[in-house]
């Protein structure tokens, strides 16, 4: 299969999440209001996450095809977003011009179904990858080759 461009979720996916709590854990996430609290309180929001190495290899194995990286994540605030895009940037070379931000999981599939249709990519080579296996399931009925990361690891 030859894909052209190949879509990436951040949060599971390019990242392991790991936050630092009050108490000094860290732990994948809090509450909606801990979220906020914390994206207030740090300027470096995304400091303890991980960025597997399987997965630096995998965008690099994809980048020397010439496949075009995009990253496709659901964010609401503007706190997060410059943490977000500086993490990614830093661990992985994409752009902050290369991330797409949703309101909802579903918008996923519209986005890429038109970023395809502009750029004249055909959906099936196209590569979306998530953690949300219902929006990978969505995301493969309309004709997008579609992987949950765990089949995508493989």
């Amino acid at each position: 299969m030859s894909v052209k461009v190949a879509f990436f979720d951040v949060d599971g996916v390019l990242s392991v999440p790991r936050y630092r709590h009050p108490d000094g854990s860290i732990k994948p996430g809090g509450t909606d209001d801990w979220w906020l609290d914390f994206n207030i309180k740090h300027a470096d929001t995304y400091k303890d996450c991980k960025a597997p190495n399987c997965m630096k290899s995998a965008i690099a194995l994809l980048r020397e095809s010439n496949t075009k990286i995009m990253v496709l994540t659901e964010e609401h605030l503007s706190f997060t977003l410059n943490n977000k895009a500086k993490w990614v940037f830093e661990n992985y070379g994409i752009p902050f011009e290369d991330i797409i931000w949703v309101d909802n999981k579903d918008a996923k599939i519209d986005i890429i179904k038109r970023y395809c249709k502009i750029h004249d990519i055909p959906l099936d080579e196209c590569l979306f990858v998530d953690d949300t296996f219902p929006i990978v399931i969505k995301a493969s009925i309309e004709g997008i080759h579609s992987m949950h990361i765990s089949e995508f690891l493989k």
